[in-house]
């Protein structure tokens, strides 16, 4: 708050960090964007630079006004409403970036809670894909990064065929990425063994 005050502008989001910690006693992983000022996201091939979404995932500040300019959350999402709001928002503010954490998650309280909802994850990925379309053609990887994660999770809900499909439209839209094509053999192949847990591709909630 002190942060938009300071600043002056109606327009501007404040994204701080995440940190993801475990019982184990291992160390932490600590996550932050790299925004030193208020900067437009808008003109960048990828949108998702230099603010990851893993990084935009309950750890903003934005302004009533600015939310409801942007008709906040898309009430259909059940999984990747932070990105969708991100990418929305970043057609109307500037964002700045706070070198603290704002977010801390444990791991273990609900391990692969978000990986294990992949009817969610399926009309998730797609609906952005669809609402965004855009964004992701001026950034083929971007785009395969997307339809890989697609295609894992109709995996996961056993409709292999549409699986087979997302992964063919992936390996069209970036060819050198070397996962998609695994992946694609795999569900072809129905060698599911091949789709480890290792293997899958973190794509943004």
């Amino acid at each position: 708050v002190e942060t938009l005050e300071r600043l002056g502008g109606d327009d501007i989001v404040a994204v701080t960090g995440v940190e993801l910690v475990w019982s184990d006693g291992r160390p932490p992983i600590r996550e932050q964007a790299n925004v030193p000022g208020p900067v437009r996201l808008d003109t960048r091939p990828n949108r998702f630079d230099p603010i990851s979404p893993r990084v935009f995932l309950n750890t903003y500040l934005v302004p009533v006004g600015l939310m409801r300019k942007v008709d906040g959350y898309d009430p259909v999402l059940r999984w990747g409403e932070h990105t969708d709001l991100f990418l929305r928002l970043q057609d109307v503010a500037r964002f700045v970036a706070l070198p603290m954490i704002g977010t801390r998650v444990h791991r273990d309280a609900a391990p692969g809670l978000a990986r294990q909802a992949w009817d969610r994850k399926v009309v998730g990925v797609s609906r952005i894909l669809e609402k965004h379309a855009s964004v992701f053609e001026a950034s083929p990887k971007l785009r395969a990064v997307w339809l890989d994660g697609l295609g894992m999770a109709y995996l996961r809900t056993g409709r292999r065929r549409e699986a087979v499909r997302s992964f063919r439209r992936a390996a069209r839209a970036y060819p050198r990425r070397l996962r998609v094509w695994r992946h694609l053999v795999a569900a072809v192949t129905h060698t599911e063994t091949v789709l480890c847990r290792g293997s899958e591709e973190r794509v943004p909630a």
